[in-house]
């Protein structure tokens, strides 16, 4: 595995961010197209986005990678989890891909994988939950596939393009990752030359 990757499989690889990724992270931000499926105002500036690298770097409750598509070693997006809660064994997990033209190629599910791999097995996390709007069948469909379930909608709960839009719920437990994904993690496993306990 390169060395200047935390975490990869075979389509990204996962990196701590460096201050130099503040000016990336703020196009993206501010691109219409990608910050609709934030929940974040917009509008930040680049220095506000090294402040948040800055304080990501330093946090005890949350980790936050860059996502590198291994095809020509582009920085493409962020995947963290967040609200690391140590005492009751949950994360928030959350995801930005801000380079349009990678989206539907599968990467974001790959850094979800990754990191929700890295919850259960490594953090030791019990319970990994999210939120998505209705209109991001996308994301949605990419939970999913990870393995996250549907567990409750607040409806019309946020104000996007003119129109009032559901929140959806949705959780991953341990058990569930681990049992669903049998086969990707013995191949991480022989990538990173260990064993699955």
């Amino acid at each position: 595995m390169p060395s200047q990757y935390f975490l990869q499989d075979d389509k990204v690889g996962l990196r701590p961010l460096e201050d130099a990724d503040a000016a990336q992270l703020c196009r993206w931000v501010n691109d219409q197209a990608v910050l609709v499926y934030l929940g974040i105002p917009g509008r930040l500036t680049e220095g506000q986005e090294l402040a948040w690298i800055s304080a990501m770097r330093g946090s005890q409750s949350d980790v936050v990678l860059g996502i590198v598509d291994l095809t020509d070693g582009l920085l493409v997006g962020t995947v963290g989890l967040h609200l690391i809660n140590r005492t009751d064994s949950h994360a928030m997990y959350g995801i930005m891909l801000g380079e349009r033209d990678r989206w539907s190629r599968g990467l974001g599910t790959a850094a979800g994988m990754l990191a929700c791999d890295y919850a259960f097995n490594t953090l030791n996390l019990q319970r990994v939950h999210l939120t998505v709007a209705d209109f991001n069948p996308r994301g949605t469909k990419s939970y999913e596939r990870i393995g996250f379930q549907h567990e409750g909608r607040l409806r019309q709960h946020v104000f996007k393009q003119g129109t009032y839009h559901d929140v959806l719920f949705m959780g991953l437990l341990r058990d569930e990752f681990n049992r669903q994904h049998t086969a990707w993690r013995e191949a991480q496993a022989q990538r990173y030359g260990i064993e699955l306990g």
